[in-house]
């Protein structure tokens, strides 16, 4: 419940002065008392650039007169000290376009209005806490041990692959202009596009073999330039630009086309890696190390799908690993 977590203080950006009361009476039952509530016109300088004034959650309406509620979720994100801030807008525009957008400009959940009372406590409650433990592990900047030389047998540390995930991680803020997500945005973004009406997505999973030896490989800088060249391939076999994806660990990346049509298991991982190969080397000019890339069968989720995300983690996960062992198969044959 809010009483357990640290205070905080919230700015409502809506332009309906009922929605305004109607958000500030529903928080305020809830114990959040340190309620901003302005205009769209008012949001500037005033209050997202002002130093001396920070918040720590962004409620906002996305139809406004002069800028919109994406437009500002945008100009948030970014403001550094906004890297983790939760922003969630509630809105009535329920179309495919306006979700994608919002998640597209750094969106952490989408609340459509009408809304309910406890939807919207139990989302801000969530979005505190994984705000305040994203804040808390990657507050400090990462320090990347160095790699085992090439052609050594001494094994990789065991919290390679955790640090890969924190920079990952870290990087969410550049990260998310090519369409890659943090896990638990991502995992919004399914849960409100799956409730459109004509919703038709396609997920599948990418898994780029032997991440950590081009994590090492590579200095962060670039490596997150490999990371983007991944998504940038994903965007361009499906055709939609607005392809999400989200590491989920190990180097497994599932990944979310609205509109796609991808047929098959050999059409994905044929397509994603000649457009990877050829992006990655303007990406990271120089690094010919051959990167090898699994996918599994496309899932089709329709609307009202409502998927379980932990449980769509598992399913994908076993269709890369039946994969590898079809491929592997394949060449011992």
């Amino acid at each position: 419940m809010a009483g357990k977590l640290a205070p905080m203080k919230i700015l409502i950006i809506d332009d309906d002065p009922i929605a305004i009361d109607l958000l500030r009476d529903c928080l305020s039952e809830a114990g959040y008392t340190d309620l901003t509530c302005v205009t769209s016109a008012d949001a500037g300088e005033l209050h997202i650039r002002n130093k001396l004034e920070h918040f720590d959650c962004f409620l906002l309406d996305i139809s406004m007169p002069g800028k919109s509620g994406i437009e500002i979720c945008a100009e948030i994100r970014k403001t550094t000290r906004y890297r983790y801030t939760p922003i969630l807008m509630i809105t009535r525009l329920a179309e495919r376009s306006s979700i994608r957008a919002a998640f597209q400009n750094g969106a952490s959940d989408y609340i459509t209005k009408p809304f309910e009372y406890f939807e919207v406590i139990a989302r801000i409650n969530i979005a505190q806490r994984l705000a305040a433990t994203r804040a808390k592990e990657h507050g400090d900047p990462l320090v990347i041990d160095p790699m085992p030389k090439a052609g050594s047998s001494e094994q990789y540390p065991g919290s390679f692959l955790r640090k890969i995930d924190t920079l990952i991680d870290q990087e969410s803020l550049s990260l998310e202009r090519d369409g890659v997500l943090p896990m638990f945005v991502f995992k919004n973004y399914l849960e409100r596009i799956t409730r459109v009406e004509t919703c038709a997505i396609e997920v599948f999973a990418i898994k780029v073999e032997d991440i950590e030896d081009h994590f090492g490989r590579i200095d962060p800088a670039n490596f997150i330039r490999f990371i983007g060249a991944l998504n940038t391939s994903v965007k361009e076999f499906t055709g939609i630009d607005s392809a999400f994806m989200t590491h989920v660990g190990e180097g497994l990346f599932l990944c979310a086309a609205d509109g796609a049509n991808v047929s098959s298991v050999d059409k994905i991982e044929r397509g994603v890696s000649e457009c990877f190969d050829r992006r990655l080397s303007k990406a990271v000019p120089g690094y010919t190390r051959r990167v090898e890339l699994t996918s599994s069968e496309p899932l089709h989720l329709l609307t009202a799908s409502r998927p379980n995300f932990n449980r769509l983690i598992k399913v994908m996960r076993t269709r890369v690993n039946l994969r590898q062992s079809d491929k592997m198969s394949s060449v011992g044959a």
